[in-house]
């Protein structure tokens, strides 16, 4: 098998285990579901009312956190629905289905695999330089997946202005609880989120 081939066979596979999503759904009580479903409907019309309309998913999950796959299935913590208020949870969503909106589950795998599929090419030819993926693709994921969050912020920020009346002092009060809840801090050479500092400064300048 020629080289180009077995490189092409290697990114295939790469992009087929990059396909699922193994997360838990949750089994949440009704009440919450109903809560749930109403906030995510808000949301989704409001996000899909300025065009490129899309169909969401909408998942409940133990796991303190929020997100969208490739496939348009937001998750979102079940305990969010008990520690904050409608607006709060209506931002959230609104940044995940901004990533969406923004194909920014597609692009981040699609830079994952193509870093790797690199790799792995020349591996073929300078035997071990496709251990440097290991620290190669980390860092352009990473470096991609700041970016994305700051755009995703601005468009999240744009629809709750518009949508759910709030402010942008309201929405940096959001992210400041959401920072102190979470414990997170962010930004760095490493990190997969800019800091809280940067988001709010973002969303400030958001015209």
């Amino acid at each position: 098998m020629g080289m180009k081939r077995i490189a092409f066979v290697v990114i295939v596979l790469l992009l087929s285990g990059c396909a699922a999503t193994n997360k838990a759904i949750y089994t949440s009580p009704q009440y919450v579901k109903d809560r749930a479903d109403l906030v995510f409907a808000d949301v989704v019309n409001c996000m899909n009312a300025t065009g490129n309309v899309q169909t969401y998913n909408l998942f409940l999950m133990e796991e303190m956190n929020a997100m969208v796959d490739i496939y348009n299935n937001v998750l979102i913590a079940e305990g969010f629905f008990y520690n904050y208020d409608d607006k709060t949870i209506s931002f959230i969503l609104a940044h995940e289905i901004s990533h969406a909106k923004l194909n920014h589950p597609r692009k981040g795998t699609a830079l994952s695999v193509v870093t790797t599929g690199i790799f792995v090419t020349a591996g073929f030819f300078v035997p071990g330089i496709g251990l440097l993926n290991h620290a190669v693709n980390p860092l352009a994921t990473k470096a991609y997946g700041r970016s994305a969050e700051l755009d995703a912020d601005k468009m999240a920020s744009e629809a709750a202005t518009r949508c759910f009346d709030l402010s942008i002092e309201e929405q940096v009060h959001i992210f400041e609880t959401l920072q102190s809840d979470s414990g997170a801090t962010g930004g760095g050479f490493w990190a997969d989120h800019p800091s809280w500092e940067d988001r709010i400064d973002n969303i400030r300048k958001s015209p």
